[in-house]
């Protein structure tokens, strides 16, 4: 599963929000220019959390 938001900082409160199943801090991946991070759903499926940068 794949959430895109508007901003960087979306990004970030969602983090803030996940944080005991985040799979580590958001970070840029300048190879799909998107900011990111990873999480386990309830069933420990990774849920992706992005923006695209511009």
């Amino acid at each position: 599963m794949c959430l895109v938001s508007e901003s960087k900082s979306d990004v970030d409160e969602m983090h803030d929000a996940l944080a005991d199943v985040a799979r580590g801090s958001p970070q840029e991946n300048d190879a799909d220019g998107i900011y990111q991070f990873f999480a386990d759903d309830p069933d420990g499926r990774a849920a992706e959390f992005q923006v695209f940068l511009d």
